[in-house]
């Protein structure tokens, strides 16, 4: 019997769609960028599916220079790399609590309104 590998995905923001992967480089997390970040209640407290399903209407996109989230009816939003502990743009893992998405005005207002 031999294995097959049918498909790869990545879910850079947890509980939204992921993105198919050709290839996937691994840390010792998992694959990179896969659900380094997370949208949090107020209290940090992380969001999934189950409490929203709305989060299934996001669709993700990384680029060099952001983190893209896009759904119906909504601009796209790009949400620029966290930085820190001198890590590069997207390669921390989350660990609840720590990553989330900032809480800029422009990523609040996208997310309360997509989610409301």
């Amino acid at each position: 019997m031999t294995a097959r590998i049918a498909s790869l995905h990545c879910y850079p923001l947890k509980s939204a769609r992921g993105i198919e992967l050709d290839q996937a480089a691994l840390s010792i997390a998992g694959f990179e960028n896969d659900r380094s970040w997370m949208v949090t209640a107020p209290n940090g407290r992380f969001l999934t599916q189950r409490e929203l399903p709305q989060l299934a209407l996001i669709q993700t996109r990384l680029t060099a220079d952001a983190l893209i989230l896009e759904a119906p009816s909504m601009p796209a939003l790009g949400i620029p790399p966290l930085i820190g502990d001198g890590g590069t743009a997207f390669d921390q893992q989350v660990d609840p609590g720590e990553k989330e998405l900032p809480a800029d005005q422009g990523c609040f207002c996208w997310c309360a309104f997509l989610l409301q």
